[in-house]
């Protein structure tokens, strides 16, 4: 493929990619309860969500060129929609966690890898439900995010790599908060944008991450 075929495919799936969140955004279905309570994402919020949803399915492009691989790409533009309205309203509608857990579980199936995906949810699920009874700082949509998300992972190498990720993630950015001040020790932290991350890196590169942790340890 030279360069002009791969830059055209590259823009014709940014053009997708952002068209697929530009539609979601504007679909007030999936996004009832945030949208009742908080209104729409404001005019640059949703130019950002549209952005990264475009970049998301260039990478997705990138990652597996001889793959279309809907699941990865659309499964990554619910993640990222859900990390928006998570991070303005402190919400995860139920209906992008279904969306996100379907896409993942029919890509799963298509590949014959269901049992790898369920074992990626039940890990996420298994360490966040410990979390969420025992502490109070977890939503119970973020519970349901990662249930969605270790589905959509598919692994559970995958899925307690995205966990990690994403309790590293929020946990910098709490501690940024709160030795500039700028929160206090009870103020909320929307932990959907950083789980949302962290299930994207374990979806791309979540293989490559463990087998590197495994050779850190010289199990690999």
């Amino acid at each position: 493929m030279n360069s002009g075929e791969l830059f055209f495919k590259e823009a014709l799936y940014f053009f997708l990619g952002a068209l697929s969140c530009f539609f979601l955004c504007r679909c007030k279905w999936p996004l009832d309860a945030a949208w009742r309570a908080h209104g729409p994402l404001e005019k640059e919020e949703a130019k950002m969500t549209v952005l990264l949803s475009g970049l998301w399915w260039v990478i997705s492009y990138i990652a597996e060129p001889e793959n279309f691989l809907f699941d990865a790409k659309m499964g990554g533009t619910l993640l990222i929609i859900a990390a928006a309205v998570d991070r303005r309203s402190y919400l995860l509608p139920d209906k992008l966690n279904v969306g996100l857990a379907f896409i993942g579980l029919l890509g799963a199936l298509g590949r014959g890898e269901a049992k790898e995906a369920v074992l990626g949810a039940a890990t996420a699920v298994l360490i966040f439900g410990l979390l969420y009874c025992s502490t109070d700082g977890l939503g119970l949509g973020d519970v349901k995010l990662a249930a969605a998300g270790g589905l959509f992972a598919g692994s559970w190498q995958a899925g307690l790599a995205a966990v990690i990720i994403a309790f590293l993630g929020g946990g910098a950015r709490a501690l940024f908060l709160l030795l500039s001040g700028r929160c206090k020790r009870n103020g909320r932290l929307a932990f959907g944008p950083y789980l949302a991350a962290g299930i994207l890196t374990a979806k791309t590169a979540g293989q490559w991450l463990w087998s590197f942790y495994l050779g850190l340890l010289g199990w690999g």
